[in-house]
């Protein structure tokens, strides 16, 4: 069997010159840091904790006391979770627990690069299924939900979509469901946009609730705001399936680091707080970015309701520009600033992913104007 050893595109991409040395980005993909003052603000105990602490491994699997946060958080019980050194570990621990290289994996396109390649590491062949865009927004059609489950062992879902701001409706989740386990397939949902409805409220319960069929992966990273702290979480109602991912994760993943529980925990336990603060941002940019969507027609996008991060198409005649990615290349070299493009995700349209989770993302539009305007 042959293993590609390509890195992670757009990873590299942010650690190389000159995106490296930019001045902003347009496409952060996380919700505005939250900084472990804030923390202590919410939690003036959070430092004693920290002192106390002992220097020896947390629990295996996760302490008692964050699985249980977790599972209020997602609406199931703290046995079905695991936690995890963020997605990076989450992901491919279930793709070697159930994956064999006889299996077929299917995704969304366009994706998040490490859903299909872990998959390819565990010698899956893999296939695509291209969300439909419709004058109602993106929608998950009968068309691609039937290829999504057609002879596959897995599917595998960004849940808010990444980069399209996609979150299935109540019909689209009742479909899932259903096909799932007619066809005795596991879903796999990257749920680690969720968090972030833009309307108090519209936020469902974790696709884990479903299903034993369903398993989810999340994190801090995205709406909480706390990448740093790389803690993340694997749940499924399925006890077989937990149990097999555990095996699996015994062999070099199944401990995090304790210090970042013990912040974990106290995320958590003010969730309600932190995600208010990250959600009126979000609606505040994507106020701004409508504004400048009609200012600029060769713009146009279908404003998402979850997550950060939202996919505009950009139509390059009469711009100045031969392409998305001519623009965005362009925007890096005379402005240092980052707009993530499609190239990074194997896809052949034009369009661009906008970040919109930030303080500064309203502060930088300007820069982005003056850059079109200037090409013309």
């Amino acid at each position: 069997m042959t293993i590609s050893n390509t890195p992670f595109s757009l990873r590299m991409y942010q650690q190389m010159e000159p995106a490296k040395s930019a001045k902003g980005s347009l496409s952060v993909s996380y919700a505005e840091l939250t900084p472990m003052s804030e923390l202590i603000g919410y939690d003036p105990s959070l430092l004693d904790r920290m002192a106390n602490y002992s220097g020896g491994y947390a629990p295996i699997f996760g302490s008692p006391e964050l699985r249980q946060k977790v599972a209020n958080y997602l609406g199931v019980g703290p046995d079905d979770v695991i936690i995890t050194n963020g997605i990076d570990d989450a992901v491919p621990s279930i793709y070697e627990a159930l994956l064999t290289p006889a299996d077929r994996l299917s995704l969304l396109v366009p994706t998040y690069d490490p859903l299909p390649d872990r998959a390819r590491h565990a010698g899956a062949s893999i296939v695509t299924a291209k969300l439909e865009c419709t004058a109602h927004g993106w929608v998950l059609g009968a068309e691609t939900l039937a290829q999504l489950f057609d002879g596959v062992a897995v599917c595998a879902l960004n849940v808010p979509h990444n980069p399209t701001g996609w979150y299935p409706n109540a019909a689209e989740r009742t479909a899932l469901k259903a096909r799932a386990e007619e066809t005795d397939t596991y879903v796999i949902a990257d749920e680690v946009y969720s968090g972030l409805a833009q309307t108090p409220g519209q936020e469902l319960k974790s696709l884990a609730c479903l299903s034993a069929r369903m398993i989810t992966v999340g994190s801090l990273t995205k709406a909480f705001g706390l990448p740093g702290l790389r803690i993340g979480w694997i749940a499924c109602t399925d006890p077989d399936v937990i149990t097999q991912i555990k095996n699996v994760r015994t062999y070099g993943h199944c401990y995090v680091s304790a210090l970042s529980e013990i912040a974990a925990i106290t995320a958590l336990s003010h969730e309600g707080q932190i995600i208010a603060a990250k959600r009126k941002l979000c609606r505040q940019n994507l106020d701004a970015l409508d504004s400048f969507i009609q200012q600029f027609p060769a713009f146009s996008m279908h404003r998402p309701d979850h997550g950060t991060v939202c996919m505009a198409h950009f139509s390059s005649s009469g711009t100045g520009f031969i392409s998305a990615s001519d623009m965005c290349q362009r925007l890096l070299s005379d402005r240092k600033l980052i707009l993530i493009d499609n190239t990074f995700f194997d896809d052949t349209s034009e369009w661009v992913r906008f970040g919109f989770g930030t303080s500064r993302f309203i502060d930088l539009l300007p820069k982005l104007a003056a850059h079109l305007e200037d090409a013309r």
